[in-house]
């Protein structure tokens, strides 16, 4: 067993809580063991963001805008539609 292997056993038992003796020495044998054992801990979900904390948002939809020919009404339709986009996605309140 090199290096790599033992290091990857310690990280084994760590993760999965198993004894040492309890986890293969080749190192594809470490990897499918912490596959099959490791349960991944609590799951998290992740907060919406507030102005007052950090945490998820929604990708918003895409605006289609191009600066050749614009004028103050094309500049007024795209700001709307970029504000109801992020709305949408609720991003913005």
């Amino acid at each position: 067993m090199n290096n790599l292997e033992r290091s990857m056993k310690e990280v084994a038992a760590a993760l999965t809580g198993r004894g040492a003796d309890e986890i293969p020495d080749h190192l594809e044998d470490i990897c499918s063991f912490i596959a099959e054992n490791y349960s991944g801990g609590e799951s998290y979900s992740l907060p919406m963001a507030t102005e007052q904390a950090i945490g998820g948002v929604k990708k918003a939809a895409a605006v289609s805008f191009t600066t050749d020919s614009a004028t103050a009404e094309t500049c007024a339709t795209a700001l709307e539609q970029l504000i109801s986009s992020l709305k949408t996605a609720g991003i913005m309140a």
